[in-house]
């Protein structure tokens, strides 16, 4: 039984193989030639071939069905109602990519403009922040200039103080009688 399903799969696939590697020309119905043409894939509207533009280069290239000769259409079970079935799920997908990926930059977006804003709000707050600090600074600068003119005021009256004192003393001295 084993064989049997072992034969049938290896007998699918050198079908399935040999039917991709056919080669050929193929003109479409607006006149276009595809030379050296290998079917890579079919699809319920069209096929997928891979050909020879031009010696030694290769191109792909997905032709419908629509524009196939009618010799080809039957070979790959061609169907008008499947194709556009077909169509209309790939035209159904592509629309939710395009709105996912539309959806997804707009999302980046916004996420980018909210970093953006609290960067902003952050460096305001640092800004602000450092004023506050420059201003006590300042403040506290001030301060202790205003204590150091004071202490120099204060200083120097004590020096005066002093001095009168020292010269009223002198004065004193020799101003009072001698004795002698």
């Amino acid at each position: 039984m084993e064989l049997k399903h072992f034969i049938l799969a290896g007998a699918i696939a050198l079908c399935a193989s040999l039917h991709a590697a056919e080669t050929n020309s193929i003109t479409t119905r607006d006149g276009t030639t595809y030379t050296n043409a290998v079917i890579q894939r079919a699809d319920p509207n069209g096929i997928v071939i891979e050909y020879a533009p031009a010696p030694g280069s290769v191109g792909i290239a997905k032709l419908k069905f629509a524009n196939l000769p009618a010799d080809l259409q039957p070979r790959y079970n061609y169907n008008a109602t499947n194709a556009q079935i077909f169509e209309q799920n790939q035209q159904s997908a592509n629309l939710r990519r395009f709105v996912e990926d539309e959806r997804a930059k707009r999302e980046a977006e916004l996420e980018r403009e909210r970093q953006r804003v609290e960067l902003l709000r952050r460096e305001a707050y640092e800004a602000e922040l450092a004023a506050e600090n420059q201003r006590q600074a300042d403040a506290e600068k001030k301060r202790l200039a205003a204590e150091a003119e004071a202490k120099r005021l204060a200083d120097a009256q004590a020096l005066r103080d002093w001095w009168d004192y020292g010269l009223r003393a002198n004065l004193l001295r020799d101003l009072s009688p001698k004795k002698e």
